[in-house]
């Protein structure tokens, strides 16, 4: 496990998001509460959603993330997210005080929003492959 560092990163990867305005607004409050920082971040049928913090804030957050309601069924029923994804979690380079939701049209910005955050290293190791 990493230790208690300010700069825990984590990028988890959804499979889906089909209430999105809910979801955004859910997870915002919930990054806000736990003094987090990050993106969310949706390229085409991509899903990413960046974090930063302490490591209990982080553990906290994806806590809630699996074990509260934040999206909608099919069926319109509110529902947990079973589909989600860590694929890094790492000690990063601190990246800025706020929580942003980008809607990116290509590849070339989702890299680009990785290197203008100082996240180069991440893109290439974790998030590069999957936007190809």
């Amino acid at each position: 496990m990493l230790n208690d560092m300010a700069n825990h990163t984590v990028i988890l990867l959804l499979d889906h998001v089909r209430a999105k305005r809910p979801y955004i607004r859910t997870v915002s409050k919930w990054v806000q509460e736990l003094g987090l920082r990050g993106a969310f971040i949706f390229q085409w049928k991509l899903i990413l959603l960046l974090l930063q913090g302490q490591t209990e804030d982080i553990m906290e957050y994806l806590s809630r993330h699996r074990t509260q309601c934040i999206d909608v069924d099919s069926k319109g029923r509110k529902c947990k997210e079973r589909m989600m994804t860590v694929i890094a979690e790492v000690q990063g380079p601190p990246i800025e005080d706020r929580f942003v939701v980008q809607e990116l049209n290509s590849a070339d910005e989702l890299k680009r929003f990785f290197i203008e955050a100082g996240l180069k290293d991440i893109y290439e190791s974790y998030v590069r492959q999957l936007s190809e």
